[in-house]
């Protein structure tokens, strides 16, 4: 606590000194002025110009201005004290009214007298002007100024100093002695009248170098230096009283130090300028020192209280960060997995994909070579046509046949050509046999039974070949389907976008849903192809095709059995015939329904199949570039779950630190508002004003010194002393 009311004391005193405008860090000069008047010999009035200049000193408005000389020898010793007066005639009366206890009065300016009165009265014959004048005192000083020598570190008298050569230091020490009684806290106290002192010389930069002042400042024109420095004479005593200071005061100097590296000491005298007036400007009930200072006391209050809050409220917060960052550290591994899973299966789905659309690209060829087996004069529509038509041809023969087993005569009834001659001829006519290179001709009916046999066996490779890659498409198409709607599900639940661990946007999830009804559509296409493949309408146009082609056979077999039975006779062979004939009429009916199957086969081949598969090859290139765009985000989501992960344990050390220091936090604020702050809040209205009462005090007795002599009743008055040392020479 003590330490506490020592800083509220310094800054009540610093207060002081700033608004009064004497703080010694404020010392201003001119060098130009420095060389001049050193250069004219008036080295005295160049130091009481600069020390003048440099605390502002001045006198305006006042009637009566005093300035009061004191002689001493090189230590301080007092041997003279002469004091100059000013009486200033404001108003130009022809006589000036004045109080003086001075010795030897004369007029220094004017030949104007003056008549003495009673209790110290003089009336000086003005006539209208100023009255300087002079006289010798033997009061007591109000401060007394001690100058003290030292030679690398030894105290020497000043005349043994004279011509040496050395480090020096010179010291002024300044003592107050007037004192005045005040009422202080409802106790009357003792209070010295405060003084400030501002001691300096002029030395030569020949002979004094690496010069250093404290309290002060150093004037340097090039050839020669103004030293001066500042202290204040019972001003320290007057606050170092209050028991609330106890055994530290504030740094309030009561000395000058100068140093310097010499050579041939000499000093032509020391100058100490002193004053009371320049405490006389400052007013403390108007400053508002004691409101700002307990309107930033209470702000200190209240802005510790929230901040012993807010690190609590830190400390519980950061506990609360740190477990979940817990819970945060396992989803984020958990998330790298599904990353790299998820990385892993775009890769596959693209490359299934690429096989996909190539098994849809075969698939196409597929169609091609069906379209071709079934199109043109040796395709299959072809000769079904051609079978129906053999059919016909092959009934109309038979009964020609049977009709033919009767000769054919003239009209004279002789034999003009065998009917069953004619009829075989016919028969072998249309059931045809081979071409000349041996191979069977399909322009006839054994040809195109043949022709017809030969396509309906590619067509059920094909078909085959077709159904497997369309069921393999539809299974890779499910499995990329299952992907996507477990993507959609985890951006519904998390709202990031797993291919790329960000969150997810809109245009993302569109992109999956796009993907996902191109999937769906395809499935659905894949899935109508396998139908109408197996439906009814096609398995009995396939059944047609091989019912007819069986009857064809067969047909032929009876045939080819009747005619050799025409061999054996003609009763056999019409008996043979006409069984013939009976199969033909199952031949044409089987051969009519294989042309209409292979024409309605082809249609849908044309129309739908191929269309079907030609759409589907277009989904699948986009649906494999979608899945190439969709593997490139996975990578790029790997690499950053990578990196994530791997400054994980960093946040979790930087968060443990956080943590511990989040208590310690919380600790120190807790004991610093209960150590300071708080006691701070007790002394406010205790000993600090107890402070600033004794503040207000020393200033009020400072502001009550205005004149060394006497002066008039109801004249303003200044003072000031200037303290001239002897010279030191050889």
């Amino acid at each position: 606590m003590k330490n506490n009311i020592k800083k509220l004391a310094a800054i009540s005193m610093a207060t002081v000194l700033a608004v009064s405008g004497i703080l010694y860090a404020s010392f201003t000069g001119s060098e130009t002025e420095v060389k001049a008047d050193a250069e004219s010999g008036e080295a005295e009035a160049a130091v009481i110009r600069t020390i003048e200049n440099s605390i502002g000193y001045s006198t305006k408005g006042v009637d009566k201005e005093e300035t009061v000389y004191v002689i001493s020898d090189a230590n301080g010793n007092v041997t003279k004290t002469i004091v100059s007066d000013w009486l200033k005639n404001k108003e130009g009366s022809n006589t000036l009214d004045d109080r003086s206890d001075l010795k030897d009065i004369e007029n220094v300016r004017s030949n104007a007298g003056y008549t003495e009165g009673e209790d110290h009265e003089i009336t000086w014959e003005a006539d209208g002007n100023d009255i300087y004048y002079q006289g010798i005192s033997d009061k007591p000083l109000p401060v007394d100024v001690k100058v003290s020598y030292y030679l690398n570190d030894k105290e020497i008298l000043p005349e043994e100093l004279a011509g040496q050569s050395g480090k020096v230091k010179i010291r002024f020490d300044y003592t107050a002695k007037e004192k005045r009684e005040v009422l202080l806290n409802g106790k009357k106290t003792e209070l010295y009248v405060p003084f400030t002192m501002i001691s300096g010389f002029l030395i030569s930069n020949d002979k004094f170098t690496n010069i250093e002042v404290s309290n002060g400042k150093i004037i340097n024109d090039g050839d020669r230096s103004i030293v001066v420095g500042i202290g204040f004479a019972g001003l320290s005593e007057d606050l170092d009283q209050s028991s609330v200071l106890k055994d530290s005061k504030p740094e309030i100097p009561d000395y000058v130090e100068v140093t310097a590296d010499v050579k041939d000491f000499s000093l032509l005298m020391t100058l100490t300028f002193g004053t009371a007036d320049l405490f006389h400007v400052l007013d403390i009930d108007s400053t508002g020192i004691m409101e700002e200072l307990e309107q930033k006391i209470n702000e200190l209050i209240s802005a510790t209280a929230q901040l012993k809050d807010g690190a609590g409220q830190l400390e519980s917060g950061t506990a609360v960060l740190q477990s979940g960052f817990v819970t945060y550290a396992s989803g984020i591994h958990q998330l790298s997995d599904g990353i790299y899973s998820l990385d892993a299966g775009a890769k596959q789905l693209a490359e299934k994909s690429k096989e996909f659309v190539s098994g849809l690209n075969t698939a196409l060829n597929g169609t091609d070579q069906i379209l071709g087996g079934l199109s043109g004069e040796q395709g299959a529509v072809a000769g079904a046509e051609r079978l129906a038509a053999g059919a016909a041809e092959l009934d109309n023969g038979l009964s020609k046949i049977l009709a033919g087993f009767d000769d054919v005569k003239d009209e004279n009834g002789n034999v003009i050509q065998s009917g069953l001659e004619n009829g075989l001829n016919a028969v072998l006519q249309a059931l045809g046999g081979t071409d000349k290179e041996g191979a069977e001709d399909p322009k006839t009916l054994q040809g195109g039974a043949a022709a017809v046999d030969n396509g309906m066996g590619q067509l059920q490779d094909g078909m085959a070949d077709t159904i497997r890659s369309i069921e393999a498409g539809i299974a890779e198409n499910t499995a990329k389907m299952q992907q996507i709607e477990s993507a959609l599900a985890y951006i519904k639940e998390t709202g990031t976008d797993p291919a790329t661990g960000t969150t997810a946007s809109v245009e993302a999830v569109e992109t999956y849903k796009t993907n996902y009804a191109a999937l769906s559509g395809a499935n659905s296409a894949l899935r109508s192809v396998i139908d109408q493949m197996g439906e009814a309408n096609l398995n009995e146009n396939l059944q047609a095709l091989k019912s007819g082609t069986e009857s064809l056979k067969a047909g032929t077999a009876e045939l080819a059995g009747a005619i050799a039975k025409l061999s054996d006779g003609a009763a056999q062979l019409k008996a043979g015939v006409q069984e013939a004939k009976n199969g033909t009429v199952v031949l044409e009916e089987g051969a009519k329904a294989l042309s209409c199957g292979v024409r309605t086969l082809f249609d849908a081949v044309s129309t739908q199949l191929q269309p079907g598969l030609e759409q589907l090859y277009e989904g699948g290139v986009l649906l494999s570039n979608s899945l190439d765009t969709l593997y490139a985000g996975t990578q790029t989501a790997a690499a950053g779950a990578g990196g994530i992960e791997n400054g994980t344990p960093r946040i979790s050390e930087g968060i443990d630190k956080l943590v511990s220091g989040s208590e310690t936090l919380n600790e120190g604020m807790g004991t610093f508002k209960a150590e300071s702050v708080d006691r701070i809040e007790d002394v406010l209205n205790g000993d600090v004003k107890v402070m600033n009462d004794r503040i207000k005090a020393t200033l009020n007795v400072a502001k009550d010194y205005q004149i060394y002599s006497l002066s008039g009743d109801n004249k303003t008055a200044s003072v000031k002393f200037i303290y001239r040392t002897e010279e030191i020479s050889k």
